[in-house]
């Protein structure tokens, strides 16, 4: 009685105990892992939007996350929020650069 196993099925004498099954776990898909991508990138890009020598950066983030959220924006709601911010970040650094441009020039 000293050594047994606290993991034995009592009931049934089974010692295979698998507290989870395969079918009952939640399995992350490519279209999340890519909606994260595409929203950190639409974040990136957003902050970076607002500094001059960065907006080239939040304009290129921007871009990348249009193109890759264009795919995935109606799978991924996180992908959605990439693409939504992606496009706000291209427009305000174009806007930044054009006006930045005709103060300095």
């Amino acid at each position: 009685m000293i050594n047994e196993d606290p993991y034995e099925n009592k009931m049934t004498g089974n010692n295979n105990y698998q507290p989870y099954d395969e079918s009952t776990m939640v399995k992350k898909t490519t279209s999340d892992d890519a909606g994260s991508i595409v929203l950190i990138l639409g974040i990136i890009a957003i902050v970076s939007a607002f500094s001059f020598y960065l907006s080239i950066v939040g304009l290129v983030c921007g871009i990348i996350s249009i193109v890759k959220g264009s795919s995935i924006r109606h799978c991924s709601s996180t992908g959605m929020a990439g693409f939504v911010l992606g496009i706000i970040s291209v427009v305000m650094a174009t806007i930044l650069l054009i006006v930045s441009l005709a103060i300095f020039l």
